[in-house]
């Protein structure tokens, strides 16, 4: 029987500074980071293993075993180069650990039940010094000539992955600069998730693409983010941060003091649409609108508003937790919007809110 995709994210990294970052990141998507599988999340565990025997099949053990109890791991977050021994050491193998999770990948995606396996990596680095140097950031591919076994075997499945399309359908690796903003950083591993997901990557996002799309929310590429209307009275709209007095049809035709999404709410704006409906219900509109935290707010979805499967966990995210104080916001959504609700993982988190009323 296949195994499915668990909602879990392996993290390897000696930079605790930007684990909350992660974490937040993660978090919006629903994911979480594995933390009860030392020898794939401890370095301190990975260490002492690598120190004792030399080697790292007990990683690859622990991978497997993970696998089995909890499905295929989401993404593989790690930094792109790790001492494998707890001492300084100039001689040591800065990619020993990583090279054990993409040879553990390649074995693994040759049994019946791991065909769908596929390792989506995002390497953390600081600057741009290490895709200078290594290029993996530019071709992820290049990895494969870093690994070789002593298993005739094995290499005989490496080789295989020397063939683009072959490695591409079992990797998407990613190079992240760490020493960009938290904002940018958290942004950059959602689009990540969400373009891994939908399948869409050839194996390869670029590190500077990744860079680029961050600092540049309006890419031609993706959708504009979606208005926000709110109808304040039976004069005033208020238009995605302008307030209207001249009403078109369709101002007039909302009803008073709801709040209207029209237009795109999807994964690469979502963050974009979330911040100015927060804005919104936060801060009001300056001497014509306010919500109290009693206040019934709904929010409306209708066929106006484009979405898609990962809009909810976005929507579950600002509305039961970045504006959890506001106890009585409702959803209201379209026919089209509410069956993709409702099929969304993240719909359990907003079932009490929803409403078809």
């Amino acid at each position: 029987m296949p195994i499915s995709m668990s909602n879990k994210v392996i993290l390897v990294t000696e930079v605790p500074r930007i684990n909350t970052t992660i974490k937040l990141a993660l978090n919006q998507v629903g994911l979480e980071i594995v933390g009860d599988y030392p020898a794939l999340s401890s370095l301190s565990v990975m260490r002492t293993g690598i120190s004792k025997s030399g080697k790292t099949a007990f990683i690859r053990t622990e991978l497997l075993r993970f696998i089995k109890e909890r499905g295929f791991p989401r993404a593989i977050i790690m930094d792109s180069m790790i001492n494998p021994v707890s001492v300084p050491d100039i001689t040591a193998d800065m990619f020993k650990i990583l090279k054990t999770f993409l040879i553990a990948y390649i074995i693994l995606r040759k049994g019946e039940q791991f065909s769908g396996l596929k390792g989506n990596f995002i390497l953390l680095t600081k600057g741009k010094d290490f895709n200078k140097e290594t290029g993996i950031g530019t071709n992820p591919q290049i990895v494969i000539d870093m690994l070789t076994t002593q298993n005739p075997e094995i290499n005989a499945l490496i080789e295989e992955m020397k063939d683009r399309d072959i490695f591409n359908s079992a990797f998407t690796i990613s190079l992240l600069d760490t020493e960009q903003s938290s904002d940018v950083l958290r942004d950059s591993i959602v689009k990540f998730i969400t373009r891994t997901e939908k399948g869409t990557d050839s194996g390869a996002v670029l590190h500077e693409e990744m860079h680029d799309d961050a600092d540049d929310p309006g890419n031609s590429a993706d959708p504009d983010p979606a208005h926000i209307l709110c109808r304040i009275d039976a004069e005033t709209v208020y238009d995605d941060g302008e307030i209207i007095t001249e009403l078109t049809e369709e101002h007039i035709s909302l009803n008073e003091k709801e709040i209207y999404v029209t237009g795109s709410w999807v994964s690469s704006n979502e963050l974009d649409v979330a911040k100015k409906i927060a804005s919104l219900i936060l801060k009001g509109v300056e001497g014509k609108l306010r919500f109290s935290f009693n206040d019934e707010i709904k929010v409306n979805l209708d066929n106006r508003c484009i979405m898609d499967k990962n809009t909810t966990l976005s929507m579950a995210q600002l509305f039961t937790k970045n504006l959890a104080a506001y106890k009585k916001i409702k959803i209201r959504a379209g026919v089209k919007n509410s069956e993709l609700m409702q099929k969304s993982r993240g719909f359990p988190m907003i079932r009490d809110i929803f409403t078809d009323k």
